[in-house]
């Protein structure tokens, strides 16, 4: 049986519908025609263009990298807050995957559609706020 690489899109995928992740970690992906993922495409990569985007490391695909006040911020754009927790979970997971790197990072939850943020910050305990 061939080993399972754990991403971030099926940590946020397992807070949401297990069934998903199955089907997924098994390379059945969902139809990338269906006008969600196309609304979540956009937002993804018309928001926050100052910021560098899509830095794949590993098995992790960071949506936005920035650094604010001398220290390292990721970013995880999302459509909705609708699935906060799940999105929450994702973003937990990156910055414990670059921790194990040696990189220390906060983290921020970025929803452009509501003009929304929630920020981690790794030195307060890891609380999204």
């Amino acid at each position: 049986m061939e080993e399972i690489k754990i991403t971030g899109t099926l940590i946020w995928y397992y807070y949401i519908c297990k069934r998903e992740v199955w089907l997924m970690s098994r390379q059945l992906t969902p139809d990338q025609e269906d006008s969600n993922i196309e609304i979540g495409r956009f937002f993804h990569e018309e928001s926050y263009k100052k910021n560098k985007k899509e830095i794949s490391l590993g098995n992790i695909v960071i949506d936005v990298i920035k650094k604010e006040n001398g220290q390292l911020v990721v970013g995880e754009v999302k459509k909705t807050s609708k699935f906060k927790q799940s999105a929450r979970m994702q973003l937990l997971f990156y910055l414990k995957q670059l921790k194990d790197l040696g990189i220390q990072a906060s983290g921020s939850l970025m929803f452009p559609k509501e003009k929304k943020r929630g920020f981690f910050d790794r030195r307060k305990g890891g609380r999204i706020k």
